[in-house]
């Protein structure tokens, strides 16, 4: 078993009542998730992403607001709905505080939705956020930034920058500190969390304090071979469909592909080594699986404090829909140590 997953688990352990499942439940819980998932789905979301790059984005409405459903509140977080300033648009977020902290300054934890770039919202990764602020060792924000294709990069990690720098500023209003805001994602998500720190860097402006990426998109483009084969259709995240999210987000310019605040995996060793302690959680049966490992290495080398824990039988999904609760749970255990640090 994976060294890292281990310690991962074994923190899980230490938060959650009930016993650590033997890994081999994360592959049937994925197993008897694919077996529920509508035949079909990713290709329909493939066309709607794709009509709406040419101008009609009426299937891909329908597909946002399915993702955008409003979520009960466990008891263990208060919520409330707040607009961020961001050039040209006023952001929609959630702050998510702990209904029982377990400090008077916590760390924060800016929260990057998946959906390609394309979908989701506040309410799709609302799960997770309430999970995470109920351990009352985090306050945790969740923004809605604009979504491609209509707003491209570099919109949604203009979004993104603005809403972490807004948390400095605001965080101890919150109850947070601001010294320990940091960013984090899913899929797309993760991957504006990444690019969100290597702007700072190249900026020379304050670097998040960690970074908590979920199967994070580190390439804006296809990456054939290994994971991306093995995984390319029936998992989670086809392949098709991830081309039809780069499309979207790049507008298929094959430079705007390869800037690294587009695809943080082609960022230089200089920028990389600048890096806060940054963990990417990556599930086993996913088509971005080789782009976290190879990312995870390259940190590893320019002497970066990383953790790339691999979910065993798991695969893509697991943060925002439900479904695959074991590997749900051990990402945000291993997202509280992160931040417990």
């Amino acid at each position: 078993m994976n060294i890292a997953l281990i310690a991962i688990m074994a923190a899980a352990a230490a938060s959650m009542p009930a016993e650590v499942p033997d890994t081999a439940i994360y592959e049937r819980e994925a197993d008897t998730f694919l077996a529920s998932l509508p035949d079909g789905m990713q290709d329909r979301q493939t066309v709607a992403v794709s009509r709406a790059i040419a101008g009609d984005s009426s299937q891909l409405n329908s597909i946002r607001a399915s993702r955008n459903k409003p979520a009960p509140l466990s008891g263990g977080c208060k919520a409330a709905d707040i607009l961020i300033p961001s050039p040209g648009y006023s952001m929609p977020a959630r702050v998510y505080t702990p209904s029982a902290p377990e400090a008077l300054s916590l760390p924060v934890l800016v929260y990057y939705h998946g959906g390609g770039w394309t979908f989701g919202s506040i309410n799709s990764c609302a799960a997770l956020c309430d999970s995470l602020a109920s351990t009352g060792s985090m306050i945790v924000v969740a923004v809605d930034y604009r979504l491609a294709p209509e707003h491209p990069y570099p919109a949604p990690l203009d979004d993104a920058s603005a809403a972490f720098s807004y948390a400095l500023a605001h965080a101890a209003e919150w109850g947070g500190d601001p010294a320990r805001v940091s960013v984090g994602g899913d899929s797309s998500g993760g991957n504006l969390a990444l690019a969100v720190a290597l702007k700072a860097i190249s900026e020379e402006t304050a670097v998040p304090a960690s970074i908590a990426a979920i199967y994070p998109v580190t390439k804006a483009y296809a990456t054939p071979g290994g994971s991306w084969d093995g995984y390319a259709r029936s998992y989670g995240l086809d392949a098709s469909l991830m081309e039809a999210f780069n499309r979207a987000y790049t507008q298929g310019d094959e430079a705007t592909s390869r800037n690294p605040l587009v695809s943080p995996g082609d960022a230089d060793d200089a920028w990389l080594a600048k890096m806060p302690p940054t963990l990417i959680v990556s599930a086993s049966r996913d088509i971005l699986l080789d782009q976290g490992r190879e990312l995870a290495g390259r940190l590893h080398a320019a002497g970066v404090d990383v953790s790339n824990p691999v979910i065993p039988g798991a695969v893509h999904l697991f943060a925002t829909v439900a479904g695959q609760p074991a590997a749900f749970r051990t990402a945000a255990s291993a997202i509280t140590t992160l931040l417990a640090r």
